[in-house]
Formats: C-alpha cells, structure tokens, sequence
C-alpha cells in the first residue's frame, strides 16, 4: 500500500458509507490523519425502530447538537478491524459555548469516555465535501479538539452525511508517537445508526412554545466532572431537583413574575439547599433534551442590589421514552458539571 493511498484511504466501489477513508485536502493535514482502509457493508438496523425526522442539509447540521441512535461499532487499528458488535446506544451532542460536547450511552465496555469535547473555533472545524475534492471521498462533518488527555480521549470526529442526516459517527485517536503538526491515529470508533434529532429546530408546537411541564426528580447517584474527566468517584446518594415555574418571582433575585424557571437542588441527607436557586430559561427543547440557562440579573447583596451573571450555570434535563432519565447541572465557566442519575 502507497504513502498517500494509507493516508487518504482507497475507495470502496461495493459500499463508500462504510469506507476509512481521509478527509480534507493537503491544506487540512490533521484530517487526514484519521483515515485507515477498510472494505465493509452495513447491515440494516434490527435494534430498534427509528423516529423519522425532517431531512437537514449539511450546513445546517453543522454546529448544532443531535441524537444519533446506534446499532452497531467498528474498532479499527493497524488497518484493520479488531472488534465489531451490535450496541444498543446512543450518542447526544450538545453545543456549549464554542464546544460541541458528546455523550455517549451503551458503550461503557469501549475503550472511550463516555463524554467528550471538540472545538467549534477549531480552523479545522468544518464541513468537508467530496465535490471537486479528489481527497475527500464523502460528505462529513469534521470537528477537531484543541487538547487531548489520555488515550482514551479522541482528538477527531468525523459526522458522515447521507440523504440529509448523519448515518454514522467516528471518533479517531492520536498516536503518541506523531506529532501535533501532522498527527496520525492509532486507531478509531465508528458507530453505525441512524440521526433522529436535530437539537434546535422547531418540531413541536411544544418546542415553538419554548414550554415543558416543571418536575421534581429524585437522583440515587451523581458523578463530577471536571475538564470532562471524571472525579471524585460515583457518589452514592439521594439528591432532589426541581424545576418551578416562575409565578411570584424567586426570593433574593429581582425578576419578573411569570419570567422563565427557578432550578433548586437539595441534600436529601440534610434536608436542606445543595445551592441557592437558579432562575433559569429555557434555550432549547425537544421531545429527548430540554436546555436550561441561567442569565444576567440583580441579587440582593449586603449592600443592596448588584448585577451577577448566571449564565454561568445550566441544566439539561434528558428523557427517554417520555421519562426523565437524569439531569446536568453545568458550571460552564468552570469546565465543571455534575450528572446527576437515577
């Protein structure tokens, strides 16, 4: 095999939505670091039913947040396919800030943080299209990380496009050994399924609204993270959120009655305020993921009114099958969340 057909990859005339193949033209050489050659197909999805959504192009999936569903994973290094298996996952992006921020559910036994951060300032941050571009062999999304830390953290993602949804999802790992200038991969994850939602867009009369029925949800376990890596350990223990509506307004805060939510977390082995409450809106909803924020008011202070910002400060409230399945109280300036489980 030649020095470029291993970079670039070789194209696969029975299946190109299966291909290792690279990405970007010689003025993007990180991308092209994350091809290997394979020849494969993919089989139809018998895992679970999938939801219809509206087709978006490609420019409009870029930079937004996604549910993509997976079926199956393809572990390739050296080359060459190590492992494959059907996996009943899911892989959730959110954008935060200037980063995209995936989780991914139902591959704990993988070798890859369960979740993970790419730049959206990244100059390698793009979308990369086939046409006239004898390097690129497919339509993709590709996001790069600024830093990497650990060898299970990927510096590359690449979001594959094909009849205006993404059709599979591949992280790429760096090898120790290359350098930051032209960075080669060790080996990478392809998840195999299919794109069910687009965060953002408006597909119910709920999401027009901007409106979501308030809650109280009882976590038996929450993780911290900082930087995206875990710490501290799993705790063990009962903690309470609740989401109100704002109807009086919320003590301690100058905000108008009737103006957005109040978020209030509790130690239930105290009884008392794990934090004081977060007024918050509501940024995004969909059917799976509803986004909460903080912003910018007065609270009362020793000294009278003073202006504090809280958009530092959000919460995700995901659901599966119409129930919530856990929360995520963020710190966005601090790098810091804590997901609070069942």
């Amino acid at each position: 095999m030649g020095f470029f057909e291993f970079l670039f990859g070789k194209q696969n005339e029975t299946n190109n939505q299966a291909d290792l193949k690279t990405q970007q033209s010689s003025a993007s050489t990180l991308s092209s670091a994350a091809s290997l050659n394979k020849n494969t197909s993919t089989p139809k999805s018998t895992a679970k039913p999938k939801k219809t959504i509206v087709t978006n192009s490609i420019d409009d999936i870029y930079g937004k947040g996604f549910r993509f569903i997976v079926d199956r994973y393809e572990e390739w290094a050296n080359q060459k396919c190590i492992s494959q298996d059907k996996l009943d996952g899911e892989i959730v992006a959110e954008v935060q800030g200037d980063k995209i921020v995936f989780t991914i559910s139902g591959a704990e036994r993988l070798d890859i943080v369960s979740t993970l951060s790419m730049s959206l300032s990244h100059p390698n941050s793009q979308v990369l299209r086939s046409k006239g571009n004898p390097l690129v062999q497919s339509d993709r999304i590709q996001y790069l990380a600024n830093n990497v830390s650990g060898d299970n953290v990927p510096f590359l993602c690449h979001l594959f496009y094909e009849n205006g949804r993404i059709s599979y999802v591949r992280f790429a790992f760096m090898d120790p050994n290359s350098s930051a200038l032209f960075p080669m991969t060790s080996r990478i994850y392809e998840f195999y399924g299919d794109m069910v939602e687009l965060t953002g867009s408006s597909k119910t009369k709920a999401s027009e609204k901007n409106e979501f029925t308030p809650f109280v949800f009882k976590s038996t376990c929450h993780q911290r993270y900082e930087n995206l890596m875990p710490v501290r350990g799993l705790q063990q223990c009962l903690r309470t959120i609740s989401v109100e509506k704002n109807i009086n307004g919320c003590s301690g805060y100058l905000i108008k009655p009737g103006d957005g939510y109040i978020v209030k977390l509790f130690n239930n082995d105290t009884g008392q305020p794990n934090m004081s409450d977060k007024p918050m809106r509501v940024k995004s909803i969909s059917n799976d993921l509803v986004v909460l924020q903080g912003y910018p008011l007065k609270a009362m202070a020793p000294f009278g009114w003073m202006d504090v910002d809280y958009s530092e400060y959000g919460l995700d409230v995901h659901y599966r099958n119409g129930e919530i399945e856990k929360c995520v109280l963020h710190m966005y300036e601090r790098d810091t969340f804590i997901e609070y489980r069942k």
